[in-house]
């Protein structure tokens, strides 16, 4: 007929950015709970029995650890920081945790080249969906170097008071 036509498509899309805005708002707000924290948060990736390898780490590692998070990304672990005697305690209960595994211990680190001090470390192991030969770790590291010297400060006061006690009573 020799008119000219116009197609039109017309999709409604608010539902998408419904859910892209929901995306950023959580996104801000893991970032900004994640920035706060004391702790450090890691996420590590295995693949088919090899190491776990540290893939996003957060939190002020230099005040932490005594090193930023960039050679902890190199490393592809904190394992090393781990005292020798603590290490196998390492693998145990945080690099040979299967899916559905968790754990929460205290270790040793060094602590810049130095000093020796006392984490908490909560770990749990999960498999990636879709991916069965892929194993994820997510973790925290709190520094309890404090509350582990007042605990022994008590044991050690609680056994010199039970010796005098135990003493006074042959007298």
């Amino acid at each position: 007929d020799g008119l000219p036509s116009v197609v039109s498509v017309t999709r409604d899309i608010t539902e998408r950015k419904r859910a892209d805005e929901m995306l950023r708002e959580n996104e801000l707000r893991f970032r900004t709970i994640s920035e706060l924290t004391s702790d450090l948060i890691y996420s590590c990736e295995q693949d088919a029995g090899g190491p776990y390898r540290i893939d996003w780490m957060i939190g002020n590692s230099e005040q932490v650890l005594g090193c930023p998070v960039a050679t902890i990304m190199q490393m592809g672990c904190w394992k090393p920081l781990v005292i020798p005697a603590d290490v196998p305690v390492f693998s145990a209960a945080i690099s040979e945790l299967l899916p559905g595994q968790s754990s929460r211990v205290t270790l040793r680190l060094q602590f810049r080249d130095s000093e020796v001090r006392h984490f908490e470390s909560v770990a749990r192991a999960e498999a990636v969906a879709g991916r069965p030969e892929r194993h994820r770790l997510f973790g925290t590291l709190r520094d309890v170097t404090d509350r582990r010297r007042a605990e022994i400060a008590l044991e050690e006061s609680e056994a010199h008071y039970r010796v005098m006690y135990e003493a006074s009573q042959d007298l």
